[in-house]
């Protein structure tokens, strides 16, 4: 059992040793206990269903997060399986090698002590965004030091994923220091950007029901209120997610694009040797060779240049609008609200 638990996923170590069998239960469980205490401490409270819908919706990180953190670590597993594919090996960095680099950068999924000290930041800029803009989180009272609690570990939990798939962002950036071959099917090393995307999009999703808790604590006249957190919350997301995706991947397109230049000039050599100096000289049996080397330019030619098609690119770039989508929302209601109440008056 012990050996077990060594190798769980970082976001898991926090759980308690009566459910580390089963750790959703205990996230589970935690959005349970924090939903309950949140009805409790509202029922007495003017407009005490905003005040309840602000923690119900931070306290549902702790469903999300570890199911978006479970899946990012299943696909980067996956993605890992495909490397030996399209990596080249050699005397000096061999199979074993490989699989010692992959299985060590896969253990940042599983833990290491510089996630929970990055993720710290985290749950304190959470919760200063919202004591800044005036929402009920502070120390003067039960129900603002409760929810000022929720915001800041929900928000930790929420910068271990975070943190942890920024790990494997870097994973990416360091396979660019080795040699890759290239081929255009979509299990090779195209699959690095689709399987990025496929995180993000997760994670982006899950990080803008945590910015809806913005939207829920101000009525539909104040809309405005919610727009200083949205985007303190939404706007370093947007940049990391938008940035990162191309940034990890350029080192291994940089090797692409080696592997095609030197593709394309050894086939350009083998043409240039190919072709005859006199008319005369071109048989049936050269212009065979000359048109299947011709041929093989012209897929030399069309192979990819990037890491990722461009499915995988607008799944970055909808992971990027869906982060910051609850501030769109609210900033376009809110001018709509203005305008409209200009009409009228």
């Amino acid at each position: 059992m012990a050996e077990d638990w060594t190798h769980c996923l970082v976001i898991d170590r926090i759980v308690p040793p009566p459910f580390r069998g089963a750790p959703y239960l205990f996230w589970f469980l935690c959005f349970v206990a924090f939903a309950g205490a949140s009805w409790a401490i509202s029922s007495g409270m003017p407009h005490g269903w905003r005040y309840f819908a602000f923690c119900l919706s931070i306290a549902a990180g702790f469903l999300t997060v570890p199911l978006v953190f479970r899946l990012a670590y299943l696909r980067f597993k996956g993605w890992s399986e495909n490397v030996p594919s399209f990596v080249v090996l050699d005397d000096r960095f061999g199979p074993d090698a490989l699989a010692g680099f992959l299985s060590a950068e896969l253990a940042q999924f599983r833990g290491p002590a510089s996630a929970f000290i990055l993720s710290v930041p985290f749950g304190a800029m959470a919760w200063f965004v919202f004591w800044l803009a005036g929402y009920p989180v502070g120390l003067g009272s039960l129900s603002s030091i409760f929810a000022g609690v929720l915001v800041a570990c929900s928000a930790f939990v929420a910068g271990l994923g975070l943190v942890t798939i920024f790990y494997g962002c870097r994973t990416i950036w360091r396979l660019g220091a080795f040699g890759v071959r290239v081929r255009s099917n979509k299990f090779e090393i195209t699959s690095t950007g689709a399987m990025l995307s496929q995180c993000y999009l997760a994670i982006a999703f899950s990080w803008a029901l945590y910015s809806v808790s913005a939207i829920a604590w101000v009525d539909r006249s104040h809309l405005a209120e919610a727009q200083l957190p949205l985007m303190l919350l939404s706007a370093p997301t947007f940049v990391a997610f938008s940035a990162s995706f191309i940034a990890c991947q350029f080192p291994l397109h940089l090797r692409m694009l080696e592997f095609k230049k030197r593709e394309l000039r050894t086939i350009e050599d083998l043409l240039d040797q190919l072709k005859p100096t006199r008319v005369e000289d071109l048989d049936s049996a050269r212009k065979e060779r000359l048109d299947y080397f011709q041929m093989k330019r012209n897929e030399a030619a069309a192979l990819p240049e990037w890491p990722f098609n461009s499915k995988a690119l607008w799944g970055a770039l909808v992971s990027s609008v869906t982060a910051v989508f609850p501030a769109l929302v609210t900033t376009s209601l809110s001018t709509v609200a203005k305008a409209a109440g200009r009409l009228l008056h």
